[in-house]
């Protein structure tokens, strides 16, 4: 059976029965280019998402996006370690194997920092969206005299980047946003590109 074809080509690289070059090459190097690609093209789509479907599902979105790139790194690093394993035990192996297994440390290392510093409190956030922002408080927007100051204070929940929006459509005037908040990251960054 060819190398890349066959049902079998997702579980032959978890097991590291694939040759060491294309594990590296394609499973790793290859498929987390065009993970990362997709990942760009999809949150540059955020907006409309949100404009179509809604923030909830947005939201959901991007936790199942983010679900899938651990569970595709965990694939990458296992299968590329047992490959590298599978390499060492040829006769002559060369020192590729040892180099392979260093990039999995570095590798995994990476996937955990992200997971814990990045993913998991963005995931966290998002599964507050999801289930109706019932943890933070209602936002009020306010306008400030000579219209050129809006003030926001509350949470940065569901609704509020389109309220904002809303509002600084009727006064194109302003300026400056002050925020006395708490909330999402994700809707603080709709808020930002309402702004820009």
């Amino acid at each position: 059976m060819p190398v890349l074809t066959g049902s079998s080509f997702i579980i032959r690289h978890w097991r590291g029965e694939l040759p060491l070059t294309i594990s590296y090459w394609f499973n790793c190097f290859c498929i987390t280019l065009m993970v990362s690609a997709i990942g760009r093209c999809f949150f540059s789509q955020s907006s409309t998402l949100n404009s179509r479907f809604g923030l909830p599902f947005l939201c959901l979105l991007m936790l199942s996006f983010l679900l899938l790139v651990l569970l595709i790194n965990i694939w990458q690093n296992v299968g590329l370690w047992r490959a590298a394993n599978a390499y060492n035990k040829r006769p002559k192996a060369s020192m590729w194997g040892d180099v392979a297994k260093f990039f999995v440390v570095i590798g995994t290392l990476h996937t955990f920092t992200e997971f814990f510093v990045y993913q998991l409190p963005q995931s966290k956030e998002l599964i507050s969206i999801i289930s109706g922002d019932k943890g933070i408080p209602p936002f009020k927007i306010t306008v400030l005299p000579g219209g050129k100051d809006l003030y926001f204070e509350g949470g940065l929940r569901a609704g509020s980047a389109k309220e904002f929006k809303r509002i600084l459509d009727a006064v194109p005037q302003a300026s400056v946003l002050q925020i006395d908040s708490i909330g999402a990251i994700v809707t603080g960054k709709q808020i930002g590109r309402a702004h820009v």
